[in-house]
């Protein structure tokens, strides 16, 4: 049997009609689009240092340091840990989250000794934070509530954040990070 005109492989459809710099381009910009894609910083990237608070039920929140362990004192109020929610692109706060006495202890004296023991801010953070998700605190050691004083303090392991509603009445976009 015979080539017809259409039986050529597509190494020689290359070689024949230059596309060989063609096939390499799209390749190139493939990659470079993956690779950008993968390690563009896309967005804002919380900082683990930083949590939102509230000294007014949930009405309003401010910004300040992850080392501020709930409840304490703000300008003569009381300020709770605000876990902030996105409703239809404006920010609210969903819920309230303080320690409990025990837990409060624990963390405020691990931070001081890891301050004393002179640990670089990395260490400090990382021991703080894996207590702060240690069961003992997270879930014995948390109370939450919703804004509003209607409403009552629960430890987090009986505190469902299904509860948790925008003022429009549906449910979060998603949680706000600072």
């Amino acid at each position: 049997m015979g080539q017809s005109a259409y039986d050529i492989s597509i190494r020689e459809i290359i070689q024949r009609r230059g596309m060989g710099a063609t096939v390499a381009a799209i390749l190139f910009c493939a990659a470079i689009a993956i690779a950008g894609y993968n390690f563009w910083p896309l967005g804002h990237k919380p900082n683990p240092s930083e949590a939102f608070y509230s000294d007014d039920d949930g009405q309003s929140y401010f910004q300040d340091s992850v080392y501020n362990f709930p409840p304490f004192d703000h300008n003569g109020k009381v300020a709770n840990q605000a876990m902030v929610i996105q409703d239809h692109g404006s920010k609210v706060v969903g819920y309230l989250v303080r320690y409990t006495p025990d837990a409060q202890k624990k963390l405020a004296g691990k931070y001081n000794d890891d301050v004393n023991n002179h640990l670089s801010d990395k260490e400090i953070q990382h021991d703080i934070l894996t207590l702060m998700h240690d069961p003992d605190i997270y879930l014995r050691g948390q109370e939450c509530k919703l804004p509003g004083p209607d409403s009552t303090w629960k430890l987090r392991d009986s505190f469902s954040t299904s509860t948790v509603k925008t003022p429009s009445g549906d449910l979060p976009d998603g949680a706000v990070f600072p």
